[in-house]
């Protein structure tokens, strides 16, 4: 299904199964077919759990500009992408994938926002912008970390949840660093 070659932390997200609250990794993946964007979810409670669903749906003749991807609604993922939408690395474009019994949105990643050369020239040094720098170190930290460190690799995840967290609150009384 996915190319492991690349596979990308997003980050964390909690969903809600029936009463239970369930805390899960969202990474984005390559497609073997034509290299698509796809989007898995991988059970953080359970290490030998794998992944718990995929979020996205491969159909190579729908057209899609970079960074976006087919929300798979149907199926499995009837009562799960509603909750993902709120996921804040995801975009509604506002298009829709016209499948043979479904139409399925088209969301794109945030991470593949470019930021044009007028506004930043516009910028001013006191800004402060959520970048994902420090997340994205600590994802490639994650993904190089053997099996039986597994224990850091909470930790990881532990201190980027810690780092939104910070940023989120500082963006929001106005300290800089």
């Amino acid at each position: 299904m996915s190319s492991q070659e690349h596979r990308q932390l997003l980050g964390t997200f909690s969903l809600t199964i029936g009463e239970e609250e369930k805390k899960v990794d969202v990474y984005e993946f390559r497609y073997s077919w034509q290299l698509r964007i796809g989007v898995e979810l991988v059970d953080r409670q359970d290490v030998n759990a794998g992944i718990f669903a995929v979020l996205s749906a491969n159909v190579p003749e729908v057209p899609l500009e970079p960074g976006e991807f087919i929300v798979k609604t149907y199926s499995e993922n009837k009562d799960l992408w509603p909750q993902m939408e709120r996921f804040p690395e995801f975009e509604d474009t506002g298009k829709f994938a016209i499948l043979p019994s479904n139409k399925c949105p088209i969301w794109r990643l945030r991470s593949y926002d470019v930021c044009p050369a007028d506004v930043l020239a516009s910028k001013e040094e006191s800004d402060l912008e959520f970048t994902g720098v420090v997340e994205r170190m600590f994802s490639n930290l994650q993904e190089t970390q053997p099996k039986r460190q597994y224990k850091d690799v909470i930790a990881a995840s532990q201190l980027i949840d810690a780092l939104q967290i910070i940023m989120s609150v500082t963006v929001r009384i106005g300290f800089l660093f």
